[in-house]
């Protein structure tokens, strides 16, 4: 679910929370703030590393449990903290030397691998008006490495990439022109997939799925991922032509799980459906999505606002949800997929890790 909502939703449980008045011979409680913990986003660093960027600033990263040494869950290896303490809303792997996330509204912080661990190696700047960074992709085109950030303001920055360093080459708006109608209107890119041929495919909380050539930065593809759509784009997963696509629904004709299937100048729709299992909900946010391909099959996993972590296939063109799992109390869970190692990481407050494999 998207971060505002998030921090609203934090913001009246806490206040909720009403402390009595004190009486005489009482200690007196002055609150000084509460900090929010919650996985904002994840990924594999290695095939054997994830790490996962939360709320309060923190990246912790893991490792799968080794069989026979008494080891029952993922095995935290180091925790590391943001330079400016701000919360962690974006992060990618830079190939074999590092990854780089988020930092503040005017900077990416970039961390280098050395030994098994990792540590910052410093700040990349960019001009404050794009805002922070939500997502980002890596990429190879003529004969060279990028980076792609998507950002809250609507941009997406391109950053060449050598070896452990990242330099700023050019942005792009891709904001649409007949955004969502909302009283906050936001533009916020919240997810960059890499998709072929040195494409990028996008997903903005204006409502509209972008494929843009790198490194020309030209939008070869704009569509609204549904026509009646009342909420932005959540989160992107891509394998081989298949676009899936997480949303908020809003009433029960609604929708939170799109299927599509995309060529170098077009998304066309195939399929979806509402991930939701207390149908009285007025509307229902799909937080995170992961198409696995596995052999001959395409299978798909996603998280809702109740906790779940939905599970299916794509059969043809078409969605076949095959059950769901609690894995939080309530919330949305982030996902991450390590094809080499055919794990999937699913993390809020807690930190799960699945072997995914074809029956």
């Amino acid at each position: 679910m998207r971060a505002k909502r998030r921090i609203a939703a934090l913001l009246i449980c806490f206040c909720c929370l009403a402390i009595p008045p004190a009486i005489a011979g009482e200690p007196k409680l002055e609150k000084l703030g509460s900090t929010y913990d919650l996985a904002q986003v994840a990924s594999w660093l290695t095939r054997d590393r994830f790490a996962i960027g939360r709320w309060d600033g923190t990246i912790t990263v893991f490792r799968p449990p080794i069989t026979g040494k008494n080891e029952f869950g993922p095995i935290l290896t180091q925790a590391l903290r943001s330079p400016s303490s701000q919360g962690i809303q974006m992060m990618a792997r830079l190939g074999k030397t590092g990854f780089v996330t988020s930092n503040d509204d005017s900077s990416l912080a970039v961390w280098t691998e050395n030994g098994g661990e990792f540590a910052l190696k410093g700040t990349a700047n960019y001009d404050p008006k794009f805002g922070v960074a939500n997502s980002a992709a890596v990429l190879r085109a003529q004969g060279k490495s990028w980076l792609v950030t998507g950002h809250a303001q609507g941009f997406l920055l391109l950053w060449e990439i050598n070896g452990s360093d990242i330099t700023f080459n050019k942005d792009v708006s891709i904001r649409s022109n007949n955004p969502i109608p909302s009283k906050y209107p936001m533009w916020n890119v919240r997810s960059v997939v890499r998709y072929k041929d040195g494409l990028v495919v996008t997903g903005s909380e204006d409502g509209d799925i972008c494929i843009v050539e790198v490194p020309a930065c030209k939008t070869l593809a704009r569509t609204r991922y549904s026509p009646t759509a009342q909420r932005g784009i959540n989160n992107l997963s891509l394998a081989g032509d298949y676009l899936l696509l997480a949303n908020c629904s809003v009433g029960r004709g609604d929708k939170n799980l799109w299927l599509y299937k995309l060529q170098r100048d077009q998304v066309t729709p195939l399929d979806s459906t509402n991930l939701v299992k207390e149908s009285s909900r007025q509307q229902v946010f799909d937080f995170s999505v992961a198409l696995v391909p596995l052999g001959n099959d395409t299978f798909f996993f996603a998280s809702t606002e109740e906790g779940l972590l939905w599970r299916g296939q794509v059969s043809g063109e078409t969605l076949t949800v095959n059950g769901n799992e609690k894995v939080e109390c309530e919330g949305g869970a982030t996902l991450t997929y390590e094809p080499e190692n055919s794990q999937l990481a699913v993390t809020e407050h807690t930190v799960n890790l699945y072997k995914v494999t074809a029956k």
